[in-house]
């Protein structure tokens, strides 16, 4: 029984991973205009995968009976996380282009969240 319901959720789960490989593509695709940055090419699909990854942790949290302040939050919350590793990463405030890493990764998430909810909701 439960492999038919898994089965019915696959085709929500890959919505949910290319909603948010769309979300950090247009997060990471900025770097085009950086003509210093040396690999643009990797950073926009390490972008892309971070939004990939906010997307799969956000479905852990989030469900159909979610409020939408705890879309909200939990989006931030796990978008905050995702982004803080690359932070980290890229030197924390050493680099200056590791504050904007955060702030995207954030939106990401509070887009992410209200959206996984009802895709959540349409699907029932």
């Amino acid at each position: 029984m439960s492999g038919k319901r898994d089965a019915e959720r696959m085709p929500a789960m890959l919505k949910v991973a290319g909603i948010g490989a769309a979300l950090g593509f247009v997060g990471a695709v900025g770097i085009y205009f950086a003509p210093e940055e040396p690999y643009p090419g990797y950073i926009t699909l390490a972008g892309t995968l971070s939004g990939v990854t906010i997307a799969l942790l956000i479905t852990i949290v989030v469900t159909c009976d979610s409020s939408l302040g705890q879309c909200l939050g939990w989006g931030a919350a796990m978008g905050l996380l995702d982004s803080a590793a690359v932070f980290l990463a890229k030197g924390a405030w050493t680099s200056w282009d590791a504050p904007f890493v955060v702030l995207t990764g954030v939106v990401t998430g509070v887009i992410l969240g209200p959206t996984i909810r009802w895709l959540c909701r349409r699907a029932t």
